[in-house]
């Protein structure tokens, strides 16, 4: 191993749906560390929020943005994973910002933030990694944003691979056939990963984007919300007392849902009102929400028994419930789901160092898509794991049938699935819809949602 200096950092960060985990290299230990950028207070993910401060010229993110979402002269720019994956341009004092530009700005503040432990300090190698279900999606656009960073070595990696490399570091490698349960703010996705011949097989499986947190959040702010009205005596809450609400779950939440795992009622401060006042969730109101979730997430393991053993990441495992149902039903290894992948990641950054055995992935992603016409030619339009819109012309017809085509490695289709559309729905004989891909397994699952004109 190499030394490295005090002021030179290699930095892993873990960015997620809704937030980023960072890892660094320490100096003397040369081991991985999360950052806490808190200063000790235990917030170590960093929500993926940027605000932009209009007088300033400046921008704040993560908790700081969450903060001051609410302050006067600022922009709010949530859900930064999102905008990279629709593509999405960000308008800014009359300026139109391209994601990948966003991105590079919040990790530029991330990586300005390593100043608080060291005046000196430069970032001499960097390795991002993605969620699996979106990697294919939106590489592109992340590397082109990172390109900005000069004097920086830098790796975009799927989460699956940072996890490899943390075990390996750890000296606990797959053993079998293992699955990855990624439990994240807008689904719960699996990935499949397997050992042969010196090759990683991985391997998008299934998701259940009905049990994701932000499922779970919303029947919970219903509740709070409930709680406020009778409290005060209020017909309807306003748009501002609803966004307080929604921002004082998103502190509160962690410790609701340890009093949760406790059995144990919850005291909740509405410290926005005046005058601010608490209330109770009490655990069987609690239990009442959480029951149909916890149900949906049984059921959908339950098909994963024959695996040899399961490993835990994402937002959805601070909650604690769904640790404790998937350890009762599986073997889980004993990682702390926090900082696997920022860890692992961190460790690929550090590869120049920390020399660990090269890792060969092969990733056997599907793919599902749509035939359309472009220019006079038919060609294969695919489905992303997220948005994918479109709109169908009935040309007078009373209804219509939509082929969901499967392509494989040698560009062969079979038609997957056939969704059958009805022109009552249309509007001048067209219609919007957005086909989700909700699960990727030998029985596909594309649920289609028709949206307004």
């Amino acid at each position: 191993m190499m030394n490295l200096s005090e002021a030179n950092y290699i930095v892993g960060i873990d960015v997620t749906e809704n937030e980023a985990t960072i890892s660094y290299i320490d100096q003397k230990s040369l081991k991985p560390i999360i950052y806490d950028r808190s200063g000790g207070y235990g917030q170590v993910s960093i929500p993926t929020v940027m605000q932009y401060v209009i007088e300033e010229k400046a921008w704040l993110i993560g908790e700081h943005a969450n903060m001051n979402r609410n302050v006067e002269g600022t922009l709010i720019v949530d859900h930064l994973l999102e905008i990279l994956l629709n593509k999405e341009e960000v308008e800014i004092g009359g300026e139109k910002i391209c994601p990948e530009r966003l991105l590079f700005i919040y990790i530029e503040n991330i990586l300005e933030s390593f100043k608080q432990l060291n005046p000196h300090a430069t970032i001499s190698s960097l390795s991002l990694a993605l969620p699996d279900r979106y990697y294919h999606d939106i590489i592109n656009e992340v590397e082109n944003g990172l390109k900005a960073f000069e004097n920086i070595k830098l790796n975009v990696v799927m989460s699956s691979q940072a996890v490899f490399e943390w075990l390996q570091y750890i000296k606990q490698p797959f053993k079998g056939r293992t699955l990855i349960f990624d439990y994240s703010y807008n689904n719960f996705a699996t990935s499949r990963l397997e050992t042969k011949d010196d090759t990683i097989h991985l391997d998008l499986i299934s998701s259940k984007p009905e049990i994701a947190i932000s499922d779970v959040e919303k029947v919970f702010i219903e509740e709070l919300n409930l709680q406020y009205q009778h409290h005060l005596k209020l017909q309807h809450l306003s748009k501002e007392e609803l966004l307080n609400i929604k921002q004082m779950l998103i502190e509160q939440e962690q410790w609701i849902f340890q009093k949760y795992a406790k059995k144990q009622s919850a005291k909740v401060y509405y410290s926005f009102a005046y005058p601010p006042f608490q209330k109770v969730l009490n655990y069987k109101r609690m239990d009442e929400l959480i029951m149909p979730f916890r149900i949906k997430l049984e059921k959908f393991i339950d098909q994963f028994a024959q695996f040899d053993q399961v490993i835990l990441i994402g937002k959805g495992c601070k909650l604690q419930w769904p640790v404790d149902i998937i350890s009762e039903k599986m073997n889980v290894l004993a990682l702390n789901p926090y900082e696997v992948v920022s860890n692992g990641c961190c460790l690929i950054a550090a590869h120049h160092i920390i020399k660990q055995d090269e890792i060969k992935f092969n990733i056997q992603q599907k793919e599902y898509g749509i035939m359309v016409e472009v220019n006079e030619k038919v060609i294969f339009s695919p489905l992303n794991n997220h948005a994918n819109h479109f709109i169908i012309d009935f040309e007078d017809e009373s209804e219509a049938s939509l082929d969901i085509m499967r392509k494989d490695k040698e560009n062969n289709f079979k038609i997957e699935q056939t969704i059958s559309l009805n022109n009552a729905l249309a509007l001048h004989n067209k219609i919007r819809i957005n086909l989700k891909l909700t699960k990727v397994d030998e029985d596909t699952t594309i649920k289609i949602e028709y949206l307004p004109m």
